[in-house]
């Protein structure tokens, strides 16, 4: 099914529950394709966002929902923004092409986000804002625009297994209050065009980056 919006339409969920929205196209809102408040435990799976003003999906205060196998493209903003919104899991999504972030999170917790996909997006690929407490694994920012893994003011998250590929500032960024998150075995490969692209740390903070990899100049290094 496949529904194209006059601007400044939007398809917008209010108090929703243990609803199934799957295989559907939706381009051309105002707003985000999708806008769920407070709404939880839904399914929403195989659907492509494209085109929209302000991006892709839009949780509000929503918990307990699946979010998978979505394709989220050439949107005016986040691929995916979550706000105040936990105990969510995003898994095996692509993003790409967006103007903001491809997975944005701002003061959300205990969220699972693994197996997805990011790139060729304006801002960052993974994108924490005053959010604590998730766990990203498995996941891949390549060839985004500014930084892959952006983490301002998020304290004690998890990443692991996960791939910055090519980004152009940054592989992994970490600045305001940021303490106490955990890297290990993630791959962070510069970018051909800025051999610095690796981590940069602005906090006042200790992180362990040992027993992951970097690759520069075709060269791969393991700190253990």
């Amino acid at each position: 099914m496949i529904f194209t919006h006059a601007k400044p339409g939007r398809t917008y969920f209010l108090n929703v529950a243990a609803s199934i929205i799957d295989n559907l196209t939706i381009g051309g809102c105002g707003d985000y394709g999708f806008h769920l408040i407070s709404s939880s435990n839904n399914s929403l799976t195989n659907n492509t966002l494209q085109n929209n003003d302000d991006g892709g999906f839009y949780l509000e205060a929503s918990s307990d929902n699946i979010l998978s196998n979505n394709n989220v493209k050439n949107n005016g903003w986040h691929g995916f923004a979550l706000n105040v919104s936990n105990d969510n899991f995003l898994t095996s999504n692509t993003t790409q092409n967006n103007i903001g972030s491809a997975i944005y999170l701002s003061s959300s917790s205990n969220n699972i986000i693994c197996n997805n996909t990011s790139s060729h997006n304006e801002l960052y690929g993974f994108y924490l804002n005053s959010s604590n407490n998730n766990i990203l694994i498995s996941n891949i920012a390549r060839n985004n625009y500014d930084v892959g893994y952006y983490l301002l003011s998020s304290n004690n998250n998890y990443l692991a297994q996960n791939t910055a590929d090519s980004n152009e500032l940054y592989g992994f960024y970490l600045t305001g209050t940021s303490a106490a998150d955990t890297f290990t075995n993630n791959i962070c490969i510069t970018s051909p065009t800025n051999p610095d692209s690796g981590i940069e740390n602005t906090t006042s903070n200790t992180f362990d980056f040992r027993r992951n990899w970097f690759l520069r100049h075709v060269l791969f290094l393991r700190l253990s």
